[in-house]
Formats: structure tokens, sequence, C-alpha cells
């Protein structure tokens, strides 16, 4: 690559760095490996390591004199921390690797990995999740936030608001400000219920975070089938819906929290040969339960708008026949943020390249 191109690149990655930090889960690894350096200047003391709420992880007994030398974090800010915040994410797992069981920088090496394993190209949830924990277990602050953004958004199981709650507090009270941001956003989700005006299965689904929302279904009978990563979907049997085949989720991430919340959810039934027959059936009970459809294609479309914004769709499709409950501008949002999440992952492709060449 010429010298050029490569400046130019650089200055081209830096004007859509906030892009970059978005990619699925990215507020982890951008708060929790770029943003928190300043934490990690701080002495770690093992005395800190304390045990998950509700977990059988304790941390292991280890001298409370134990802290981290400055030598020792200079060291891990160039081989570890340095790499994951210039995004060179092969290097940073490899060498964040060599740390997990330092006596002192385990806790920061599994919260860096959490958060570098929360996005493409290292993306693997299930081992975020194991990091995470782990750097709780240690007394980390960044993996008591990274752990609790993966119970909220639904990759931590068992999922708990209360465990999720006292995970952030405790980040908080460790000096982690972006945390107090998230305990607020959780206090105002709590006034969401007594305003909702669509409650699809006696449930305020729309002001819940996708781990309650499948909470809820599953309770229902609903099992899990798939989940789109890419676009942020669920896949769930139909439960003891009559006639359906299945029932899907489309989730928006908003980048302001990157927390996942409903944006519509769907009942696919299969009408066959009777879908007019069908298609009246589920128009008569949707109108005794949501009054009179504001717009009615006979046999084809009607809606119900609810006060809140929210709307209920009962559509027609060749031989099936769909219920839709909908949050119309979180489905408007939705595209506009894949697209840039779709930017984003291109970009990063490109700077993966870039440091190939």
């Amino acid at each position: 690559m010429s010298a050029q191109l490569g400046e130019w690149l650089s200055r081209g990655l830096y004007r859509h760095r906030k892009r970059l930090l978005w990619l699925g889960l990215a507020v982890l690894s951008g708060v929790a490996v770029a943003g928190w350096s300043a934490w990690s200047a701080k002495p770690v003391r093992a005395s800190e390591a304390m045990a998950l709420p509700g977990s059988s992880l304790g941390a292991q007994p280890v001298p409370a004199s134990l802290a981290v030398t400055a030598d020792e974090q200079a060291l891990f800010q160039t081989a570890c921390q340095g790499p994951a915040t210039r995004r060179l994410v092969q290097q940073a797992r490899n060498n964040c690797e060599r740390f997990v069981n330092h006596p002192t920088l385990a806790g920061q090496a599994h919260a860096v990995l959490a958060a570098l394993l929360t996005e493409p190209p290292l993306q693997d949830l299930e081992r975020a999740v194991e990091h995470a924990r782990q750097a709780v277990r240690l007394g980390n602050e960044r993996g008591d936030f990274i752990l609790a953004l993966l119970m909220l958004s639904g990759h931590a199981q068992p999922w708990s608001l209360d465990q999720a709650r006292d995970l952030l507090t405790r980040a908080q009270g460790k000096g982690a400000a972006v945390a107090s941001q998230y305990l607020q956003r959780l206090a105002a989700q709590d006034q969401c219920p007594g305003q909702a005006s669509l409650k699809p299965l006696g449930v305020p689904l729309f002001c819940l975070y996708r781990a309650e929302v499948l909470q809820q279904l599953q309770a229902r009978g609903m099992k899990h089938r798939a989940y789109g990563e890419d676009d942020w979907r669920d896949e769930l049997s139909p439960g003891d819906a009559i006639g359906a085949q299945s029932v899907d989720l489309l989730f928006d991430v908003d980048p302001a929290d990157h927390l996942p919340r409903l944006a519509r959810m769907r009942y696919v039934f299969d009408a066959g040969l009777q879908g007019q027959v069908r298609w009246i059936e589920l128009f008569d009970g949707l109108t005794q339960r949501y009054g009179a459809a504001h717009s009615n294609q006979r046999g084809q479309h009607a809606a119900w708008p609810m006060p809140d914004g929210t709307v209920v769709r009962l559509s027609r499709d060749g031989e099936r026949c769909v219920v839709a409950y909908e949050h119309p501008e979180r489905l408007r949002q939705r595209d506009l943020h894949l697209a840039r999440l779709r930017d984003g992952v291109r970009q990063a492709r490109l700077l993966a390249e870039a440091h190939a060449l």
C-alpha cells in the first residue's frame, strides 16, 4: 500500500470511528476497551474481587496487598488494551489472552476479551459472557458493565433484571460513570408500562428489552428457534396460538444505548385454501379486542392504531395471514440503524485489509 493511500485510509477511518465502534454490541468495546482507558491506570487491588450476585463464583483468596504496578499497567496498555483500542482485534486477542492468569491484571484482560468478542470479526457471544463473568469474579468494573449489558440484550443467562441493576450499580460505585446512564434508562423504563396502550398477551412488550421480551414469551410456551445477529431478528414457536406457524420478532438497537427494544412482533398463520375464512376470523377477534379498524381493505389489510403510537395490523400474503404488533417509529429507525451497522462492517473489513497489506 502506498504511503498516500495509507494516510487517506487512516483519515477516512478516523472520520468514521463512531460507526466502527457501533458494530454489533460495540458499545461494549467502545466503552470497555477504548473509552475507559483512564480506569486501567488506577491500581486494582485483589481485595476488590467479589462474588457475582446470585452466582456460586466467588473470588479466590489473594493477599489484599497485591496491586497493579506502573510497569505492569504500562505493559498491559501496550500489549493488550492499546491494540484493542486501535481495532487490531486479532493482535489484541492474542496478547490479552497472555494476561488471563496474571495475579493482578487478569480482571482487566478478561474485560477486554469480553468486549472484543461482542462484535465482528471475533464475535462469539458465549465466550464473551464467560470472559465477562470472570472479570466480574475478579472485581473488574468493566466486567460488571459488560455483563449487565449482555444480560439486558438477552445473551447472558440466567437473565435477571435485578442482577443487571446490581452489576450496573456496582460498576457505578467503582467509577464507571457510563453505568449511571443505564441505571437512569432502567428507571425511566419502569414508568413505561403504565403508559402503554398496546399489550400483546397482556404484557407491555414494547416497554421491555430483548431479554425481558424473550422471558415473557417463553413463559407462555413459545420456544426459541433462531436468532439473527446480523438483523436483530428472533423466531419462536407460536405457543398456544391456534393455527399459527411461527412468531417472529424484530428489534431496534439504538446507538444511543445499544440495547435491543421490540419494534415488531408478528404471528404468521397458514391460511391455505380457507384464506378468506381465516382472515375474517382473525379480523373479528381483533375488532372485538381493539374496536373498529381505522383502515380496512376487506380480506386484505386492516389496522388498529393505538394512542401511544403503536399499531396492530392484519394482512394477507398469498396463503398466509399475518397479525403484526408494531412500533412504527422503531421500525423506521431500525432500517437506518441497520444501514449504519452494515456500513460499519464494510469499514471494519477495509481496516482489516489495510493492516494485512
